[in-house]
């Protein structure tokens, strides 16, 4: 069924990933950070600080990867993608790459421009 998931304003929600069934996650690319969101119950969980701009997001082994593609307040290119630990919805690591990482391929790849 289709439905609807109440998002706070000024969040400008960018990516969805869907983990499993009870969890997913949604980048807020205007308030640097992800959201653990219940897809079985509509519900929002934790929200994670990570880096600026959060665009897209890719899981692998357990964990969440976030691509901070720039600063909304002066566009400059992000450098980092921020790594949450789908057990404790919180940042474990931050990579530096190279600039303005925006998303990742069906292989895991960043993609970047």
């Amino acid at each position: 069924p289709v439905t609807r998931v109440s998002i706070p304003d000024n969040k400008n929600p960018y990516d969805l990933l869907f983990v499993n069934d009870t969890k997913a996650y949604i980048s807020y690319l205007l308030d640097s950070s992800v959201v653990a969101f219940n897809p079985s119950n509509n519900t929002l969980g934790r929200r994670i600080q990570v880096g600026l701009g959060p665009e897209g997001l890719a899981v692998a082994n357990g964990k969440v990867y976030v691509a901070n593609a720039y600063n909304p307040a002066n566009f400059a290119y992000g450098t980092t993608v921020s790594v949450v630990s789908t057990t404790t919805d919180s940042v474990v690591r931050t990579l530096n790459v190279y600039f303005n990482p925006q998303s990742f391929g069906p292989t895991g790849k960043l993609n970047s421009s």
